[in-house]
């Protein structure tokens, strides 16, 4: 059985008998992704998932307009001191 993202519109075509609405899907090679999916006993676990690194410098991605005026707003005192 193959799955692929057009499996996902034979699950939607499936329940209601809509045409379909790409060769690929109408293909017998692309299976329905409802084969896949348990519906009469679904299994509602979360699985245990792995919890992220945090980096050792966490530096912001952009310092943005903010940085760019307290910067000019130095630069002015500077200039005005001397």
């Amino acid at each position: 059985m193959v799955f692929d993202h057009t499996s996902v519109l034979k699950l939607m075509e499936w329940p209601w008998g809509l045409a379909p609405l790409t060769p690929r899907d109408a293909s017998s090679d692309i299976s329905n992704l409802a084969k896949a999916l348990n519906f009469t006993n679904p299994d509602a676990t979360v699985p245990s998932l792995p919890v992220p690194q945090t980096p050792l410098i966490a530096l912001p991605a952009n310092p943005g307009r903010r940085h760019f005026q307290q910067r000019r707003l130095r630069f002015y005192f500077r200039v005005a001191a001397t």
